[in-house]
């Protein structure tokens, strides 16, 4: 082993004995661990829930279509390592010899399904089902009071239910998807004689391939895509959870982000304390012969030593934190994908650039030292700030890599150093003016405004740093629990439980009064379906960009109602509600994505009848209330004329569980959907996200308190030594004592006033643009910021600087 090498083993062994060198490897560990646990939490919920998205789906791409698709058209000329399979959907009736019900009937092809898998009971099961044979879900079993092997009737066909179906890939959106479904073969569909001329049916065809062949076939369909076509892809398709699992990758994009930042600065602040203590060390190895050359070899081995052991420790850390986070979710990540081995190696590769890049400018001003300026005391050189601003750029470009945006990480370090540098100047003028006015009510206000002026540029970084830390901490916390109430507004207490479709016209009425006789409170929309055709008296293809004319509301019929009550979820953002008087309503969104305004005239194609109304307001639409929501709500008497059917959501309790089975009996042509699954569903991720979110917090304000102890540190040093001095010239431990703790008391009263400035506009702008919620206030946090900054301080500064003896203070005042 070379002399450097052995040296570097020993400095390193000597080091443990030291609290800046195991701050330094605390800040590295801290970092690592929770840089590990986001970055692998965060790849493996969106691998996994793609994969899942494509077992849901049957496929990894789908292309839909309100009419036969040509399939030599678009199967001919596709890459040999894609794989294809059709599938044609519709709403039929499945009937017995005494009862019906209304099924979504699924006709397919084999292979079926590309992904994920059919379950059913018995267990084995052919590819498709038999012929003269199809599978069942057990609800439509129940409704029809049949059993495995009795027959049934589609159209003119009769079938035996062969299979039970258990799980299934679900094709297609809206509440289709929850009707009894039924499973038949493709080739035994015409004999039944339910498609005939204008039977509405949905026509799929399915592919499933590697990721990048899929993505390119997408991008090339999507430019000659047809309006009555549409494209689902399993990464970008969700279901009823996806809003809160988006959510929580923005969470754990932003809590990596601020973990980063925080580690770094707090493994600045342990390195040049580090550097300064080891002023001494290196003046005597180079006047020994040590070379600067030499001497940077020695402390890079000891940085990267180290690294080593706190990063892989943290990576090790991190990695099993995420596994048991993962087994909480796996109720609701059915077979999560497996984890890339560049997301575990990532953030130690990571911290080991930040060190270095931060280490750099710190440590080689060391090679510059001669023992002179040991003798004198003096400080080192500084170092050149072209190499800073250099270590500053690798830094941001480092971590602008890792999150995948330059933009986000250049606008918070920016941000960040501005509202630090603000923060620090106002502390400063704010603690020289409280000095002032207590200048004849404290015995010790002329010592504490000497101090505060000799340590005025120290203040001014210290409390830059801690204001923006404080405001972090407290953004974290709020933005976990703004989160979390987010994600509980979801499922209200009250949230419907049932949806019922298909009510005709003449059974209104009686259904009603079915249920009020029940006492189950629900709000019955009439709905139409139509297409908007034209925008201004003008064809939309006219009057819209190639990009505004894909979007979905285009491609498809939407779902129209009229009412003259504004519902109750929803809110008028700009115009009048309609009321009795004529005129269309239409939801935000949908009017800003086609630039639709207050007054234009949008007409749309109804069964064959075109009709226009003007725009007179524009509504938001709470999409998660489980009631009714549509985008256009048209007056009174504009579509009284068309044929419709009626809608309705409500809650069943517990105890009113029973009164399902006797809605369908009384009326049988209708579509009950009982969503109680998706709710639990939902309910338990939330629980559980709100428990990672936990995590996350916790370990990225313990990222923030070792930044904080480092600081401390670093002061209180320099506090020990003056207050030996005062001592030393006739001031009591008790007075030195006294003036430490005005002086923090002041500090973390400024610091804390400040940070609630900074909270405030940082949680105004991450909700708006990251999380799209509503802008609040938080009283609560201008009364307790200060308090905890004061705490921390006074509390922090007592515990670290502890008593000091004259004979302690003559003992440090000897030592330099």
């Amino acid at each position: 082993m070379s002399p450097i090498r052995t040296l570097a083993w020993r400095q390193f062994r000597s080091q443990w004995r030291r609290s800046d060198w195991l701050t330094l490897l605390l800040a590295l560990f801290v970092m690592t661990s929770l840089v590990t646990l986001l970055t692998t939490t965060s790849d493996r919920i969106y691998s996994s829930l793609s994969r899942q998205g494509a077992e849901l789906m049957g496929a990894d791409m789908i292309l839909s279509s309100s009419r036969p698709i040509e399939l030599e058209q678009r199967t001919g000329s596709l890459d040999p390592a894609l794989r294809t399979t059709t599938l044609t959907q519709f709403i039929s009736m499945a009937e017995t010899d005494e009862q019906n019900v209304l099924s979504t009937i699924r006709a397919v092809t084999a292979p079926y399904p590309l992904r994920g898998q059919i379950n059913t009971q018995p267990a084995e099961h052919p590819a498709t089902p038999d012929i003269n044979t199809v599978w069942a879900e057990q609800a439509l079993l129940d409704r029809l009071n049949i059993q495995l092997g009795d027959k049934i009737y589609l159209g003119y066909s009769e079938f035996t239910v062969s299979h039970v179906l258990i799980d299934s890939p679900v094709q297609g959106g809206g509440f289709s998807r929850f009707n009894p479904q039924i499973l038949m073969r493709a080739d035994q569909l015409e004999a039944t004689g339910i498609m005939a001329p204008g039977s509405r049916a949905g026509f799929r065809l399915m592919i499933a391939g590697p990721q990048p062949l899929i993505n390119e076939l997408e991008a090339q369909w999507q430019e000659t895509l047809p309006a009555h076509q549409r494209i689902f892809s399993a990464s970008k398709e969700r279901e009823i959870d996806g809003n809160a699992m988006g959510n929580a990758n923005q969470y754990l994009k932003l809590s990596a982000l601020m973990a980063i930042l925080l580690g770094a600065v707090a493994i600045l602040l342990s390195l040049q304390r580090y550097a300064a203590d080891q002023h001494n060390r290196c003046a005597l190895l180079l006047s020994l012969g040590l070379s600067p050359r030499q001497l940077g070899w020695l402390y890079t081995l000891q940085l990267f030593a180290g690294w080593l052991f706190a990063a892989v420790l943290g990576a090790l850390t991190g990695y099993l934190m995420h596994e048991l986070l993962i087994s909480q979710l796996s109720e609701f990540i059915r077979n999560p994908a497996p984890l890339a081995i560049s997301s575990v190696i990532t953030s130690p590769l990571l911290a080991l650039v930040i060190l270095f890049a931060l280490g750099l400018p710190t440590l080689l001003p060391l090679g510059k030292v001669t023992i002179m300026q040991m003798i004198r005391s003096d400080s080192a050189q500084r170092t050149s700030r072209w190499l800073y601003l250099l270590c500053t750029a690798l830094l941001i470009l480092v971590i602008s890599l890792y999150i995948g945006s330059v933009t986000l990480p250049l606008l918070a370090t920016t941000g960040l150093l501005i509202l630090g540098w603000l923060a620090g100047t106002l502390a400063q003028k704010a603690l020289l003016f409280s000095a002032a006015a207590a200048k004849h009510k404290l015995r010790l206000s002329a010592l504490l405004t000497l101090r505060l002026r000799q340590q005025r540029h120290w203040h001014k970084l210290q409390a830059g740093v801690f204001s923006v830390l404080l405001a972090i901490m407290a953004v974290l916390l709020l933005t976990r629990n703004e989160l979390l109430n987010q994600w509980q507004a979801q499922l209200p207490v009250d949230a419907p439980n049932n949806v019922v479709l298909n009510i005709q016209p003449w059974e209104g009425e009686r259904f009603t009064d079915w249920l009020d006789d029940n006492q189950i409170n629900a709000n019955i929309y009439p709905m139409v379906r139509g297409r908007l055709t034209e925008i201004n008296q003008q064809p939309t293809a006219s009057v819209l960009s190639e990009e505004q004319q894909k979007h979905h509301a285009l491609q498809r019929e939407l779902n129209l109602t009229w009412r003259s009550a504004l519902p109750d979820h929803n809110k008028i953002l700009s115009g009048n509600w309609h009321g009795e008087e004529e005129g269309i309503s239409i939801e935000a969104e949908l009017a800003d994505e086609l630039g639709i305004v207050l007054g234009d005239t949008v007409g749309f194609s109804i069964a064959g009848q075109t009709l226009s109304g003007t725009v007179t307001s524009i509504r938001e639409v709470n999409w998660d209330s489980y009631q009714p929501t549509f985008y256009l709500i048209f007056a009174p008497g504009m579509l009284d004329q068309l044929p419709a059917t009626l809608i309705t959501s409500f809650q069943l309790k517990p105890e009113q569980k029973h009164l399902s089975n006797a809605l369908i009996k009384a009326f049988p042509t209708i579509t009950l959907i009982d969503i109680d699954r998706l709710i639990v569903r939902a309910q338990g991720i939330i629980d559980k996200l709100s428990a990672a979110a936990t995590l996350i917090m916790l370990l990225t304000l313990l990222s923030g308190g070792i930044m904080l102890v480092t600081i401390l540190q670093q002061e209180l040093a320099q506090r020990r030594y003056e207050g030996a001095m005062l001592q030393t010239l006739g001031a009591s431990a008790k007075q030195t004592l006294q003036l430490d703790r005005l002086e923090f008391t002041l500090l973390g009263l400024t610091c804390g006033s400040i940070a609630i400035l900074i909270a405030e506009l940082l949680l105004g702008l991450i909700n708006v643009l990251v999380f799209e919620l509503d802008v609040t206030l938080h009283p609560w946090m201008w009364l307790s910021l200060p308090l905890i900054a004061t705490a921390i301080f006074a509390g922090l500064g007592s515990l670290i600087r502890g008593n000091l003896s004259l004979t302690d203070s003559y003992n440090l005042l000897k030592s330099g």
